[in-house]
């Protein structure tokens, strides 16, 4: 081989595609998909309900975006009624504004509406 040239080697068609199949292959495995259960910390509220059924976070805020021409008032609870001992103030979230409540500590959070029963959902926190 002379200085400064390379010889290239060239494989069958075949080796090719399967060494290039491999690397894809190993490269995917390698990738960390998404949970499933990973959603976006913002949730819509529209049509008198909470656009998810239910949400898992890291400790840190939700953003709750109210689309309706009603207010809601977002508690820790189910079915309209907040629990005796609430790990967040309730919060108001006026017609086509957005509150942001914080979920600093892991555990699931049944989240209600108080003015509006029917909608409820649950924040997982991990």
């Amino acid at each position: 081989m002379r200085s400064g040239v390379l010889r290239k080697r060239w494989l069958p068609r075949g080796a090719t595609l399967t060494a290039m199949l491999f690397l894809l292959v190993a490269c995917a495995a390698a990738s960390p998909s998404p949970s499933p259960s990973a959603q976006s910390s913002t949730v819509d509220l529209h049509g008198l309900a909470f656009g998810v059924a239910e949400i898992t976070i890291s400790p840190g805020d939700v953003s709750f975006v109210n689309q309706d021409a009603v207010p809601h008032l977002i508690a820790e609870g189910q079915n309209g009624t907040q629990v005796a001992s609430p790990h967040f103030t309730k919060t108001n979230v006026a017609a086509n504004q957005t509150a942001t409540i914080t979920f600093g500590a892991a555990g699931d959070y049944q989240i209600t509406c108080l003015i509006h029963p029917t909608m409820n959902m649950v924040v997982h926190v991990h």
